[in-house]
């Protein structure tokens, strides 16, 4: 539900990780004792402020796994940074990590001209090219080596990955150049979430500025994706996972995609829905961040496809398929998911999720109703 502070939009009509990456981190909204609450996925909006930018550059565990790529690869190159945000991080990074040259790209203008103070006060601007565009808008004076990006969604294809690496890939690189992170897998299963969290959904205090600038951006409220912090271990799969989406960066990714999946039930539940997080891989085989496993400033996204609860039981199954397309944004994916749910007696319920970038609905399910009641 949503306090009656917050400001409402006018409408206008299992994997684990490996390496050496710190499993002790702990970083707010992650915070002991405090209750799995929603938030809209920001990622994928016109919303970022400096507030955001923060709690990025403080995601120890993110920034390790980047700079073991860094570090292993970047020496001597040029770099192409997509994304670089209001404190050009990784662009810096990799000039102190022995880049040759960084050409650090970011859409936001503002954020492009604190990104461009600051390069200038460290004294990089020789080194440093600050860029203000899309990517796919933007030509570079030279092909890059390597292209290093922060534009994961919580779903890994959520915020326009596939467009931009892959024009990337085709525009601003030389043949074989490298992509830090180089893998990215969303998982997902069949979940149970904590009974007050369905009963009673909420959205995180913090988040409703920002689910209010959505609204303001798109002209009208609708039906965001939602994701889940400070989930902990409060959550029931009685299922194995399996992969939603594989984006393997050095390779061209197709836009679209469906593929199928059965879940056999293990274990007696109360679905609510799918759990859908990410492993990243910053070089194939040097570590993996599972975002479901540990604390980092991407939260496992919540498809809510049973809210009322789906009862299930060892020996039940969920035959799924599970589709991304291309929104007519030209940028961002819409998913959907459906399928049949067979009990062992026989007995078959079929169901249907749609979740757009955009969506065109609002108050479209008991769930949402609930959550801005």
């Amino acid at each position: 539900m949503l306090p009656t502070s917050m400001p409402t939009a006018t409408p206008n009509n299992s994997t684990s990780i490996s390496g050496s990456f710190g499993s002790d981190y702990q970083s707010l909204p992650h915070t002991p004792g405090l209750p799995p609450l929603f938030w809209p996925c920001v990622g994928e909006h016109p919303v970022y402020d400096g507030n955001l930018y923060n709690f990025l550059s403080a995601d120890e565990m993110r920034n390790d796994l980047y700079r073991s790529g860094i570090g292993d690869t970047v020496a001597g190159k040029i770099v192409v940074d997509i994304g670089t945000g209001d404190q050009a991080h990784w662009a810096i990074e990799c000039i102190r990590a022995g880049a040759k040259k960084a050409y650090a790209i970011e859409q936001n203008p503002k954020a492009a001209a604190l990104a461009q103070e600051l390069v200038s006060k460290l004294g990089l601007a020789d080194r440093i090219t600050v860029l203000v565009g899309r990517s796919t808008e933007i030509n570079l004076p030279e092909l890059a080596d390597v292209c290093i990006s922060e534009i994961l969604g919580e779903i890994g294809s959520a915020e326009g990955a596939i467009t931009t690496l892959n024009d990337a890939k085709n525009r601003l690189m030389k043949t074989g150049g490298e992509f830090l992170p180089e893998r990215c897998n969303t998982f997902i299963a069949p979940v149970q979430l904590p009974t007050e969290l369905i009963t009673s959904p909420t959205f995180d205090p913090d988040a409703l500025p920002y689910l209010n600038h959505i609204f303001a951006a798109a002209r009208r409220p609708f039906d965001v994706r939602v994701s889940i912090s400070n989930l902990g271990n409060s959550y029931k799969l009685p299922s194995i996972p399996t992969t939603f989406e594989s984006l393997n960066f050095s390779g061209q990714i197709e836009q679209n995609s469906i593929h199928g999946h059965t879940f056999v039930i293990s274990d007696t539940a109360e679905l609510h829905g799918f759990l859908l997080w990410l492993s990243i891989e910053c070089r194939i085989g040097a570590g993996q961040l599972d975002t479901l496993l540990h604390k980092t400033n991407w939260f496992p996204v919540f498809f809510p496809v049973w809210p009322n609860s789906l009862p299930v039981t060892e020996g039940d199954s969920i035959e799924c398929a599970f589709s991304r397309h291309l929104s007519d944004d030209g940028m961002h994916p819409n998913y959907a998911i459906e399928g049949i749910v067979r009990s062992r007696a026989g007995n078959e319920q079929n169901f249907m999720w749609k979740s757009d970038h955009h969506s065109s609905t609002f108050l479209a399910s008991d769930f949402y109703k609930e959550l801005f009641a």
